[in-house]
């Protein structure tokens, strides 16, 4: 069951009613990665987080897996520094706030040759996308908002962003009280209703090949469809766990290897 620690109160006349809101992470991360793959130069791409917690790892899993695809499909070996899912140990700030941090461990990752971050750490990823800019050779792949319009002074450095679509799934529960079939519990934010999912590219558009477009759509309905996993039914409620493993695959469905 998902024990969200951030709870909705939806008032009729009738009833009171609570519900919370969980989006599945992997896929979205999963997305990411293989963009990320498809478009670096120099064959490297990096990510870190703030704190070593699941709700912050799982984002790293995803992006690291959806890399590996991208390697298993292409015939590549592009490297994501900052993260190794098997032994789960990797790159982070300690912290959520210092944007010092993330400027000093970007320019680390830049100087090891990642020229595409995503940082997993809130305002400190905002150092690290200064820093980006600062040396004008790396993108920035934003968190939870698109950090195009969150984040303007680094419009022209976000790659894309990895959304939780609040408003779709508000939209969709507000509908439920409003035609009266709204029974509460616990809505899930997933790529089937559109409750997550990947930013536009906006100014970085023409930047990504027509062919690489195809590409994530394709791979967008592979994961709908069952024949590529990323381990589904990792959704995260607030900072808990619904329901998590340790390992991302990235691999085909009949490939896999599943957890014990």
């Amino acid at each position: 069951m998902c024990r969200s620690r951030s709870w909705t109160m939806l008032m009729t006349r009738q009833s009171r009613t609570c519900w919370g809101r969980c989006s599945t992470r992997t896929r979205r991360r999963f997305l990411a990665g293989y963009l990320a793959a498809g478009m670096t130069k120099t064959g490297k791409v990096a990510t870190f987080g703030g704190i070593q917690i699941p709700t912050v790892t799982i984002f790293m899993d995803g992006f690291w897996s959806g890399v590996q695809y991208y390697n298993a499909q292409k015939g590549t070996n592009v490297e994501v520094l900052g993260w190794d899912p098997a032994a789960q140990t990797g790159s982070f700030t300690g912290n959520f706030e210092s944007k010092e941090d993330g400027r000093t461990l970007g320019l680390a990752f830049m100087d090891e040759g990642a020229d595409i971050i995503m940082p997993v750490a809130g305002p400190v990823g905002l150092g690290t996308a200064a820093a980006a800019k600062e040396r004008g050779n790396a993108w920035i792949v934003g968190v939870d908002s698109d950090w195009y319009n969150t984040a303007p002074d680094f419009a022209d450095i976000v790659l894309t962003s990895v959304l939780k679509n609040m408003d779709i799934t508000t939209q969709g529960a507000i509908k439920q009280v409003m035609d009266g079939t709204f029974k509460g519990g616990v809505i899930v934010g997933t790529l089937e209703n559109g409750g997550v999912g990947l930013a536009p590219f906006h100014d970085l558009d023409a930047s990504v090949p027509a062919e690489l477009k195809t590409e994530l759509d394709q791979v967008k309905a592979d994961i709908l469809s069952g024949k590529v996993s990323v381990k589904p039914g990792e959704a995260v409620c607030g900072s808990t766990f619904c329901h998590s493993s340790r390992r991302l695959q990235g691999l085909p469905s009949d490939r896999r290897r599943r957890d014990r």
